[in-house]
C-alpha cells in the first residue's frame, strides 16, 4: 500500500491527479490519505499523521507557498510538485522533489513522474 497526500487548492486538479492514479496505478494499491487545500490544513494534518509515502504538492496555495510549509514542519516524504510556474524548479529539487509537473499536467508527464517515484522507492527498499 502506497499512502498519498494531495496538497492542491484547485479541486479540478486534485480530482485529475486522483483519476490519473486510478488509471495508471490501480493495481499498485495507492491510497489517498488526504486532499488538502492550504498550508494551515497541511500543518494540522502533519501534526496528527505520519508522513505519507508520496505527496503531490502545489507550490502556490491560497495562504502561502509550499516552501512556507516545509520550513514549519519536517516532511520526509518524496514530493511531486505541481505548479503553473517554472521559476521554483531548482528550489523544489533541493527539497525532496521526485518530479516537477507543470500545469496543465499531461498524462505522459504524470506517468513519467510515477515511474520515477516507483523506481526510487524500489531502490530504497
Amino acid at each position: 500500500m502506497i499512502k498519498v497526500l494531495i496538497l492542491e487548492d484547485e479541486i479540478i486538479l486534485s480530482n485529475h491527479i486522483i483519476k490519473l492514479l486510478d488509471k495508471y496505478c490501480s493495481s499498485m494499491n495507492f491510497i489517498i490519505e488526504g486532499k488538502l487545500e492550504s498550508i494551515s490544513e497541511a500543518l494540522q494534518w502533519f501534526s496528527e499523521n505520519d508522513n505519507p509515502d508520496l505527496i503531490f504538492m502545489d507550490i502556490n496555495l491560497s495562504d502561502g507557498t509550499c516552501f512556507d510549509l516545509l520550513k514549519k514542519t519536517e516532511i520526509t516524504s518524496p514530493i511531486i510538485y505541481t505548479t503553473a510556474y517554472d521559476q521554483h524548479v531548482v528550489k523544489a529539487f533541493k527539497m525532496s522533489a521526485v518530479s516537477y509537473l507543470l500545469k496543465p499536467i499531461t498524462e505522459k508527464d504524470f506517468y513519467n513522474a510515477i515511474v520515477k517515484f516507483l523506481e526510487m522507492r524500489r531502490k530504497w527498499a
